[in-house]
C-alpha cells in the first residue's frame, strides 16, 4: 500500500468536488444535486474569487486541513460541512 497526496478540486460554479491522486490511479468525482449550490468555501481567501474553483492538497500522515464548503437551497437555507482538523471527521452545521 502506498500513501499519495490527493488533490481535492471544489468547484462552485459546476457545483462538483474531485478527489484525484498524484498518480491519477484514484479519481472521485461528486456532483452536488439540483437545487443545491456551493455558496461558499472556507476558509475565505481574500485575494480569490469566491466563484472560482479552490484546489486543497491531502498528504498521508499529514493533519487534514481545515475546509469547508457551505451549501444553499434556492429558499436561503444554508448548511455548512466542514472537515475536523484533528480526527479528519466531517462535521455538518
Amino acid at each position: 500500500r502506498r500513501g499519495q497526496p490527493v488533490e481535492i478540486l471544489i468547484s462552485p460554479r459546476e457545483g462538483t468536488l474531485v478527489a484525484r491522486s498524484a498518480d491519477a490511479q484514484f479519481l472521485k468525482r461528486i456532483e452536488i444535486a439540483k437545487p443545491l449550490t456551493i455558496s461558499d468555501i472556507l476558509p475565505h481567501l481574500p485575494v480569490v474569487d469566491p466563484e472560482a474553483p479552490r484546489r486543497v492538497i491531502v498528504y498521508p500522515g499529514g493533519a487534514p486541513p481545515r475546509i469547508g464548503i457551505e451549501l444553499s437551497t434556492p429558499a436561503g437555507r444554508k448548511r455548512k460541512v466542514m472537515v475536523d482538523p484533528v480526527t479528519g471527521v466531517p462535521l455538518s452545521q
